[in-house]
This record gives C-alpha cells, sequence and structure tokens, in this order.
C-alpha cells in the first residue's frame, strides 16, 4: 500500500478521482478482480469499505508475490465497497519520491537528534537546529513542500 502517497493526497484534499465502482469487490490470490472495475496496469486505486485492504494501491495486471512480504499485496477477501479509480499527475508522484529522499535524508534532524553537554554538576541540551525553520518551528515534509502541493490542493 502507499501510505507516503495516501498522506500527501489527504493534505492536499485531492485524490485525482478518474471513476468510481461500487458493489461486491473480491480479492483472491492477492490479486483484485477487475473485470468490471477496468483498472489499467499500473494505475492507482483507492478502496474503501474492506476490513483489511482501505487505502491507496497500484494495479499490477501480472504480479509475482513475495511470499516474505506479503504485507505489501492485497489481502484476500470479499467485501462490498467502493474502488475509485486515481488519475494521480506525473509531477504529484515525481514530489512524493521528493519528500521520500527528503525524510530519509533528514532523518536524524526530523526525529529530534539532541545535542547535550554537562559539566560541574549542570548540564542542558539543545535540539539540532538542522530540523528548525527560520521561526524555530520543527520542519516536516509539509512545510518544506507545501508551496509545491498548493498547485493540486482543493477546498475542504
Amino acid at each position: 500500500m502507499e501510505l507516503k502517497l495516501k498522506e500527501i493526497l489527504d493534505y492536499i484534499h485531492n485524490y485525482f478521482v478518474q471513476d468510481t465502482f461500487e458493489g461486491k469487490i473480491k480479492i483472491k490470490n492477492h490479486e483484485l478482480d477487475n473485470h468490471e472495475i477496468g483498472l489499467l496496469d499500473d494505475q492507482y486505486f483507492m478502496i474503501k469499505g474492506s476490513i483489511y485492504n482501505d487505502g491507496i494501491w497500484q494495479f499490477k495486471a501480472i504480479q509475482e508475490v513475495d511470499e516474505e512480504n506479503l504485507e505489501r499485496y492485497l489481502k484476500d477477501e470479499e467485501f462490498n465497497g467502493i474502488i475509485s479509480k486515481l488519475a494521480i499527475p506525473r509531477d504529484v508522484l515525481a514530489l512524493k519520491d521528493e519528500i521520500i529522499a527528503w525524510e530519509d535524508k533528514n532523518q536524524d534532524a526530523l526525529n529530534g537528534v539532541f545535542q547535550s553537554e554537562s559539566f560541574g554538576g549542570y548540564s542542558y541540551t539543545l535540539k539540532s537546529n538542522s530540523s528548525n525553520n527560520k521561526n524555530g518551528e520543527s520542519i516536516s515534509w509539509k512545510n518544506k513542500f507545501g508551496n509545491r502541493l498548493k498547485a493540486y490542493r482543493k477546498l475542504g
């Protein structure tokens, strides 16, 4: 499941929904029954109403399942729900990759690395400036990339 992508789309209140299918949904052998839905290979889609699979996924017409990493695949179930076909712009997908790379590069600062010093029975701790912006607030991907995401944001 695309957790970071869902987080970004939640933030901009825009899922780029192209079409929706509502009804009986069947997932067997980690594959979505796509006959009535009509997803294209590599197209993103969102599931609602599932016990196990709610979220954003990428459709693969042919996939080899890695048995050691089953959490990356749809879990078998039948349910009444909604599948929304998404048409996410390439620019947004590229921004997602940039955000992930930025978070990986700045992991220590984002986790709040502290600098400490002790002497003569006195000690103090300062939060690293690398995770702060010019206003002294903690930096996150939202305030780092928010301006670039504004073009895709929907109100409410």
